[in-house]
């Protein structure tokens, strides 16, 4: 087995799967899952906790006292509760990331090319074809 295999053998065969119902497994039993309804709600929510224990536990390491306790115990209460109140739950697909950094995904329009019945028309509102919708120069027509 070469080097390179052995040091990505945990990473390269990991089981997202299981990794999420274990997460959820531990949550569960801490109480703080109580209450959400579907399983999307209960995984997004243990993977936020979970998040939340490693930065506690990365913190406790670097600080000199290490007493994180006090805080510990209203953390995760603070998490739950905000959280779950979100209202971007329901407009968008919220995902919690396992990582300190992510990615934002989002979808673009742009007016067409094709306005107008004859095809001649080069803009609309203002805006140019092949522009988009999101950044517009001008919300009145001239």
């Amino acid at each position: 087995m070469s080097i390179i295999q052995k040091l990505t053998e945990g990473i390269v065969n990991r089981d997202m799967k299981a990794e999420g119902q274990a997460l959820l497994n531990k949550w569960t039993q801490t109480g703080l899952l109580e209450g959400l309804t579907n399983e999307h709600e209960k995984s997004t929510m243990a993977r936020l906790l979970e998040n939340q224990a490693k930065e506690l536990l990365r913190e406790a390491s670097s600080m000199s006292a290490g007493d994180v306790e006090g805080f510990a115990a209203v953390a995760f209460p603070i998490v739950r509760r905000v959280f779950a109140g979100l209202i971007a739950n329901q407009l968008v697909s919220v995902q919690p990331m396992s990582l300190p950094s992510g990615l934002i995904f989002f979808l673009d329009f742009v007016y067409s090319p094709n306005l107008g019945a004859d095809k001649t028309q080069s803009s609309r509102f203002g805006n140019k074809i092949n522009e988009s919708i999101y950044v517009q120069t001008k919300l009145v027509p001239e």
